[in-house]
Formats: C-alpha cells, structure tokens, sequence
C-alpha cells in the first residue's frame, strides 16, 4: 500500500513507495540522488523525531541524531540510544547519534530563576520552553562546530499546544537559528 495524502495537510501528497519529506528544502536534489548535505536532527527517539529521521535520510546524509541531557528527569536517554542504534542498522552510514550535555545552560536559563519567573508568569510552560531553548541553542553551537547549515526537529501538528511547538514558538526558534545561518525546518509538522 502506498502514503496518501494526509486529511489534514492534502497539500502535502505522499506517493506510493519510499516516503518522501515534504518540505522542498530538504527533498532530494538530484532524481536518485542523496543529497551529500549533512543535517541536524534534535532526537528525543519518540515517534515524531524517527519519523523526522527517516523522512530525512532519505535526503540527506548523513543525519546527525542529537539527544540532549539536561540532567532533571530525562528518563528517555536509554530509549533514545536503542531507537537511534535501530535506525543506524536501518539506514548504515546515514545516521550519527551524540548524546549532548546542555546541563550548564540549562542551569543557566532556568533552574536559577525558575521560582522567580514562576511567580511573575504563572506558567508550567517555563520549564518546557527553557529546556527547548537550551537544546536549539546546543544544536545551533554544534551545526556551527560542525559545518552543517540545515537543522530540524521532531515538532508536529499534533503537538502543537506545547508552547515550544506552537507557531508562535516556531517562528521564534526558526529565527533563532537563522541569525546563525542555520537553516530549521520540521519534517513532519
């Protein structure tokens, strides 16, 4: 059976066969083709961020998997290294995962004001957005270590009432990164 259109985004054809990414930055440039462009991916190894990877694997190569360990409760560090060692066997030489440190800045844009900001704001949302910021902000330093122009992450329609995912929130982290001549696209939004 081949992809279809999904209901809520017909814009967005899938055709029969291999998946394709639907965003024209990131499709193929040449028909038969991978594209040699390396791109960033924040992994957390849930469905979004595989569906993310394998959607631009079969662009680009290769796909850098970033994990990020903030050192609060992220419970998923385990899970995220078996999925990304599945996709590596899945995909040979088209995946690289790192398990990235952003404890410091973290630190530093959260937990130290965190009471603080909770009372002026009122919102759980803090944490959230923090933790996001602090990931961005570690994938645009590595795009930057490492020559890659194009990032994405694992965002999508369905998860769009976090704040971080929101259009809102996306258009401010897409503007982030441009400031750095990082191009962000979501795959899968």
């Amino acid at each position: 059976t081949g992809w279809t259109a999904r209901k809520d985004r017909p814009d967005r054809p899938r055709p029969p066969g291999r998946p394709s990414c639907p965003d024209p930055a990131i499709r193929r440039t040449t028909a038969g083709t991978v594209a040699d462009r390396p791109v960033a991916l924040l992994f957390s190894g849930g469905l979004d961020s595989c569906a993310a990877a394998i959607l631009l694997a079969t662009d680009h190569r290769p796909v850098h998997l970033l994990t990020f360990d903030h050192g609060h409760g992220h419970l998923f560090l385990g899970a995220s290294r078996k999925t990304a060692g599945d996709l590596e066997r899945a995909f040979p030489g088209a995946m690289v995962h790192r398990v990235i440190s952003c404890k410091a800045l973290f630190r530093r844009l959260v937990t130290g004001d965190l009471a603080a900001n909770y009372r002026r704001y009122r919102s759980r949302f803090i944490w959230c957005f923090g933790c996001k910021l602090a990931m961005h902000a570690e994938t645009i330093a590595y795009c930057l270590r490492h020559g890659i122009d194009l990032a994405s992450d694992g965002s999508s329609l369905e998860t769009r009432y976090y704040v971080e995912q929101s259009d809102v929130g996306l258009s401010l982290i897409e503007g982030l990164y441009a400031d750095f001549g990082v191009r962000f696209t979501k795959p899968v939004h």
